[in-house]
């Protein structure tokens, strides 16, 4: 049976997405608010976490239980439009979707050097607009891996369509949604999607 998939969160607007086209172009702010907004979810959370002096692929080692340090990078969502494959081949008609990359790799494998879970023990994939922010708290141990021990480069759920569900995601990425904030413009565009009871519990800060 087929399994239609919950939207985690409402679509972007557009001046969103213009937002997003500005830090495509220019990285250096999007990726520093990202790990802004990390700390701020964390000492939110009242977890302590510390910057290494050096940085070699650990953004932050984050305190966990029984005072064991977490090694966490820290990826901002990148949006893009996509044309829908399915859609050309079925009909031939060229429709542009929204296409979310959650990155586990930086760069190529040619210019950066390609991470393993002996690297990274979590990441905080981070989406953030001007009415917007969402973090999700991804465990290395479910990241899919290459033949050769290294994370697989990017992962592209579907965040925000109601569709349904032709295969079973390798990661449930809707399980690690950790924090949301929504300017109320979101809720003033979307009331509807806040009315829904199985999307609420996603929706409040851990």
């Amino acid at each position: 049976m087929s399994e239609r998939i919950v939207p985690q969160m409402p679509t972007l607007l557009k001046e969103e997405m213009e937002y997003y086209k500005h830090h495509n172009i220019d990285t250096r702010f999007g990726g520093e608010s990202a790990e802004h907004c990390v700390k701020f979810m964390l000492m939110h959370r009242g977890i302590n976490f510390y910057k290494p002096a050096v940085d070699d692929g650990v953004d932050l080692l984050v305190l966990g239980e029984g005072g064991v340090l977490k090694k966490g990078q820290i990826k901002k969502v990148v949006c893009k439009m996509r044309t829908d494959s399915g859609m050309k081949k079925r009909s031939g008609k060229i429709v542009k979707r929204t296409c979310y990359d959650f990155n586990f790799q930086g760069g190529t494998e040619k210019t950066k050097k390609q991470r393993s879970p002996k690297d990274i023990d979590v990441f905080y994939h981070v989406l953030s607009t001007q009415y917007r922010t969402l973090i999700w708290e991804t465990p290395t141990n479910i990241v899919s891996l290459r033949k050769n021990g290294d994370f697989i480069a990017v992962k592209n759920p579907n965040l925000d369509r109601n569709s349904i569900m032709k295969l079973k995601p390798d990661i449930d990425f809707s399980k690690y949604l950790v924090y949301t904030q929504y300017d109320p413009i979101i809720f003033q565009k979307f009331p509807e999607f806040f009315k829904k009871p199985v999307t609420l519990d996603q929706f409040f800060t851990s």
